[in-house]
């Protein structure tokens, strides 16, 4: 049995044993009768003593955050690199970021913890959308019953919401987005196999099974005319949501009940995924689940003896730490702990019946949004809340320190939130740079001034250069988001699929999709309708001529066509035709283009080049497209024939890359690299020597060439004024 299991059942203890172990004796008791009928309250030293206290134990130091962001950085690396890491960094196949100018109707699905959500999107394109929705509420039986169940009254309420929003029948080819926010694996976009049943579902035959085969066979059953095109994770659909109106958004956040986050990163720096014939430079987005940041082994968060009471009274004890920190489900707990340790030593609710607010997580985290909110002398909102729900009286000054630990405990889940954004934004090279964070959740939407405290965070960590990190509410990601991935999907579907080539053995073609053929070949697409489009072994294609057997015995030694299209596809020679071959050109030229206007700036300013103005140079010095080389090596022949004829302003864009040496090497690797680095812009001597800087692109070679005893990184190829 693996460790983390091991550690698991040993801490499963009684919530009171628990408790009682680490607050004191009798803290799993705290009630207090006095049947005299006076009511003695809290003498305010006292509780000014609790409070410096609890400040103590509670204040999450500059320094310590910074720490903590070190210690996170490489956590979500090693998530990157390791496939079965605590803090999985899933990837999600969602490629690549949308225009903004996405347009058409498309079906979102989210399969929510109470809810089944249908939505009917219009994307409009500037970044512009439509939704229609409708709600169908999901019993407790429902989430219990058999799987296949599920998955049926799910395709009943599509059917109803189709029906009912398309009298006329369901355009055809719409798109179906399916957001499934439970631990999933993904080996592409249109497929996710359930780890486990969170939430409380417990859906019997779906847990290590492929959701949307299930899914896609109850809407066979009902005759539904949309199949699942793609499978998210509702953080991701935040993302992509708030990209679509908001271009700058690099990192979708959750921060609600639970937490998470996502963001693209390069396929060169996710190191535990092989996708055969995908570039380095192609950005995925990563579905971090980061809520699990040091757990088990707890090096380096601040918990307290109440994060540690919250944690081995858990289902799930050693697990999500940094979610038990920060997340809307655990603050009001950790206030009520204190609570509830105080009435222990006899501070505060003496000669009152306390055992209302000794039920865990009776207190709301929605109470110390409320508390915060007060803004009255007598805090009425704090007295009635005591009163109504716990039947305890208050004092004024016994009010007055709730808000202040009320602040205490936000104000640290709003510093410690920050670590996760701020890793991410140094993982990803962007400190100068900076972007917008898109948020979600009800923590960061209700809780009062959680936002400006997180901002403080941020420039705490990252210096003056966190004020360019900048959150904001987020769009809808699980219909919204979910409809543009889906969006995103068929157009690259369609892209690879609109193409018929050619693949011939003995002069004998099969028609077949270009891009499936190499997936066929390497083992990643093993559904041989969708690598070919016509079964039938052609004579001549244009005239729609076809082997007949005889002709299959000649040609193969067998006329059994399954298997004769098996060897074409294995052993054939790929044909284009020439309006393919134009096509290719076409796409080829956008290609290189759009490869030089991200690799150059303007030399006198500073400022980007469009894609449209390089094209325009291109046809100026009559660049020809060679069909057999990459576009990548093709730009860098276009920037030299731009410049020596002067057609347009152009020089190359600085390439950022991280330096990485063990701290005894650092002194040394740093002389050696001098002479290339334009301006260095971090360096970090704390666990190991880590540098970052500005260099020119043609000096990267002549780095790796120096065989230094280091890691040379690119965090951006381009980075411009």
């Amino acid at each position: 049995m693996p460790e983390k299991q091991q550690r698991r059942q040993s801490s499963s203890v009684p919530r009171k044993e628990v408790a009682s172990a680490i607050l004191g004796a009798s803290a799993a008791s705290h009630t207090r009768s006095n049947e005299t009928g006076d009511v003695p309250h809290a003498i305010p030293s006292e509780l000014e003593d609790h409070y410096q206290g609890l400040c103590e134990q509670l204040t999450v130091s500059p320094a310590r955050l910074r720490l903590i962001t070190n210690a996170f950085v490489k956590t979500l690396r090693k998530g990157l690199a390791e496939p079965g890491q605590t803090v999985p960094m899933i990837p999600t196949y969602v490629f690549g970021y949308p225009t903004g100018e996405e347009k058409g109707n498309f079906i979102a699905l989210d399969l929510g913890g109470t809810n089944l959500r249908v939505c009917h999107v219009e994307l409009k394109g500037g970044g512009k959308f439509e939704v229609t929705q409708s709600k169908y509420r999901l019993t407790e039986e429902q989430k219990q019953e058999d799987g296949q169940s599920l998955f049926d009254f799910c395709a009943q309420c599509l059917m109803t919401f189709l029906k009912d929003n398309f009298p006329n029948g369901t355009p055809e080819g719409m798109a179906l987005g399916f957001t499934f926010s439970y631990p999933t694996l993904q080996d592409r976009i249109d497929q996710g196999v359930l780890v486990r049943w969170t939430k409380g579902f417990g859906n019997k035959g779906v847990e290590g099974k492929d959701v949307t085969e299930i899914f896609n066979r109850s809407l066979k059953k009902y005759e539904c005319p949309l199949s699942v095109t793609a499978i998210i994770n509702d953080t991701t659909g935040t993302m992509i949501a708030s990209r679509y109106t908001h271009p700058n958004t690099r990192i979708g956040l959750i921060l609600g009940t639970g937490c998470n986050a996502a963001f693209m990163d390069r396929m060169s720096n996710i190191t535990k995924l092989n996708i055969n014939g995908c570039p380095g430079d192609e950005k995925m987005a990563i579905n971090c689940e980061y809520g699990a940041f040091d757990s088990f082994e707890h090096k380096h968060l601040p918990r307290t003896k109440y994060d540690e009471v919250i944690d081995l009274t858990s289902n799930k004890p050693h697990e999500q730490a940094y979610e038990k920190m920060i997340a809307g489900l655990y603050l009001g707990e950790v206030f009520r702990l204190i609570i509830c340790e105080m009435v222990d030593e006899g501070v505060i609710f003496l000669g009152q019946e306390t055992y209302k607010i000794e039920q865990p997580f009776i207190f709301q985290t929605a109470f110390l949004s409320l508390m915060e909110s007060d803004t009255t002398d007598e805090q009425l909102l704090s007295a009635g809340l005591f009163l109504h729900f716990f039947d305890l009286t208050t004092t004024q000054e016994e009010r007055h320190f709730f808000k202040k630990l009320a602040g205490l405990i936000g104000l640290r889940a709003a510093r410690l939130s920050a670590c996760g954004i701020a890793a991410i934004v140094t993982h990803k090279g962007i400190e100068d740079d900076g972007c917008d964070v898109a948020v979600d959740g009800s923590l960061y939407e209700k809780y009062p001034g959680y936002a400006d405290k997180m901002h403080a965070a941020l420039v705490d960590i990252l210096g003056e250069r966190g004020r360019k990190v900048v959150s904001r509410h987020a769009e809808d990601g699980s219909g919204v988001g979910c409809a543009i991935i889906a969006a995103m999907t068929k157009a690259r579907k369609d892209a690879g699929n609109s193409q018929m080539s050619l693949l011939y053995v003995s002069k004998r073609p099969i028609a077949c999709y270009k891009n499936k053929v190499g997936e066929w070949r390497n083992g990643s697409e093993t559904d041989i309708d969708n690598v070919v489009q016509i079964s039938s072994v052609f004579t001549n294609v244009s005239k729609g001529a076809v082997c007949n057997n005889d002709e299959l015995q000649k040609a193969f030694g067998t006329s059994d066509n399954d298997e004769i299209i098996k060897q074409i596809l294995k052993k054939g020679e790929l044909q284009v035709g020439e309006k393919e071959r134009g096509h290719d050109l076409s796409n080829k030229w956008r290609e290189i283009a759009t490869i030089v206007a991200e690799r150059c700036v303007d030399p006198a300013t500073g400022r980007p080049v469009t894609v449209s103005m390089i094209e325009k140079a291109m046809h100026d010095v009559h660049y020809s497209v060679n069909a057999n080389k990459n576009a990548k090596s093709q730009s860098g022949e276009v920037i030299k024939q731009i410049q020596e004829k002067g057609v347009l302003p152009l020089a190359r864009a600085q390439m950022r890359v991280r330096i990485t040496a063990a701290s005894k090497d650092g002194k040394n690797v740093k002389e050696r690299i001098k002479e290339y680095v334009n301006k260095a812009e971090d360096e970090d001597w704390s666990d190991e020597w880590e540098y970052i800087c500005l260099i020119d692109p043609s000096s990267f070679k002549a780095l790796n060439d120096l065989k230094l005893n280091a890691r040379v990184e690119v965090l951006e190829n381009s980075v411009k004024g």
